[in-house]
C-alpha cells in the first residue's frame, strides 16, 4: 500500500476516489496541478489510509522511508534540502479530510526549522525578522498542538507534526463537528505537506 504521493502524481482515479484516498485538500491541489495546469507548490500527500492505520495501531511501517523518498523528490524540484542549516526547506503539515471540516483539525507551519537553520534562512531570504518569525510560529504551533517545544531534529519535527494532524481527527472539536454535520467517523484525514520556503 502506498502511503505518500507527490501532489502532482499521475493518478488514474476519478476525482471522488482520489478525494477519498488523499482528502479534499490534496485532491484539489492535484486537480489544479495536473488537470488545470495551475502553478502549485511542490509537496506530498499522505493518504487517509495511513491515518486510519495510525489510529488503529500506531505509526505505519514503511511511512518513514516513503516520506524520505518523497521529500527527496521535493528537494530536487525546489533546490533546497530539508534540515539544511544553510538554506532549509520548510514545509507546512496540514489536515485534509475527504469532507471539509474547516478549522477542526491541526496544522503546523515551518516544519524543518531549528535554531541552527534560523541564520541560514535569514541569509537565504534576506530578512532576519522573517526567519525569527518563522521559528516563533513553529514553536507556538508545536506548543499548542503537540504540547512541547519542537525538537532540533527536523525529521523528528515532521513525524510529530504528522502525528498531531492524525491525532486531531479524534479531537473533541472534530468529533463534535462530524456528529453535527453527519460526517462518518471512519474516513480519517489526509495530510498534505507543501513547501513553505
Amino acid at each position: 500500500m502506498t502511503s505518500v504521493y507527490a501532489l502532482d502524481h499521475p493518478h488514474d482515479r476519478p476525482l471522488p476516489e482520489l478525494t477519498t484516498l488523499l482528502g479534499g485538500k490534496a485532491a484539489n491541489l492535484w486537480l489544479m496541478s495536473r488537470e488545470l495546469g495551475l502553478p502549485v507548490p511542490p509537496g506530498l500527500a499522505i493518504t487517509t489510509e495511513a491515518c486510519r492505520a495510525y489510529l488503529r495501531e500506531g505509526w505505519p511501517a514503511g511511512l518513514d522511508s516513503e516520506l524520505r523518498a518523497g521529500m527527496a523528490r521535493v528537494e530536487a524540484v525546489v533546490g533546497r534540502r530539508f534540515g539544511d542549516p544553510a538554506d532549509p526547506l520548510l514545509v507546512s503539515v496540514r489536515s485534509g479530510a475527504p469532507v471539509s471540516m474547516p478549522g477542526m483539525m491541526d496544522t503546523i507551519l515551518d516544519v524543518g526549522l531549528d535554531d541552527a537553520a534560523v541564520a541560514g534562512l535569514a541569509r537565504a531570504s534576506g530578512d532576519p525578522a522573517f526567519a525569527r518569525d518563522c521559528r516563533e510560529r513553529l514553536r507556538a504551533m508545536f506548543r499548542s498542538t503537540v504540547g512541547r517545544e519542537p525538537p532540533d531534529d527536523p525529521w523528528a519535527q515532521l513525524r510529530l507534526a504528522i502525528e498531531a494532524v492524525f491525532g486531531s481527527w479524534n479531537s473533541n472539536r472534530a468529533v463534535a463537528y462530524r456528529r453535527r454535520e453527519g460526517i462518518p467517523d471512519d474516513s480519517g484525514t489526509g495530510v498534505p505537506l507543501s513547501v513553505d520556503w
